[in-house]
């Protein structure tokens, strides 16, 4: 599967090989980070990450809790869904 916007210089492609099949090693650090910066379209996010099957799971690095949610599937992958906008700089400050 292969999602993205027209016209953007990336995509995220996720393959499977039945072939070869590759054990999940995920750790805790995996992530993939989505902002959203409006707090109802946050929201949405969050309650449509649960809908999906994801489970909502402590972040290990606090950073991630202060401002947003993390979201583990059922490889432990991880999702943050992130309440700031990727160019505040506020979410970047140190810890």
């Amino acid at each position: 599967m292969m999602l993205g916007h027209r016209g953007a210089q990336f995509h995220f492609e996720f393959t499977i090989s039945r072939a070869q099949p590759v054990s999940p090693a995920a750790t805790p650090e995996d992530l993939l980070v989505f902002y959203e910066p409006e707090p109802e379209v946050w929201e949405r996010r969050c309650k449509a990450m649960l809908a999906a099957g994801f489970e909502e799971v402590k972040s290990f690095n606090p950073y991630w809790a202060k401002a947003g949610r993390t979201f583990e599937d059922k490889d432990r992958y991880r999702v943050v869904i992130q309440r700031a906008s990727w160019a505040d700089e506020t979410a970047f400050k140190p810890r």
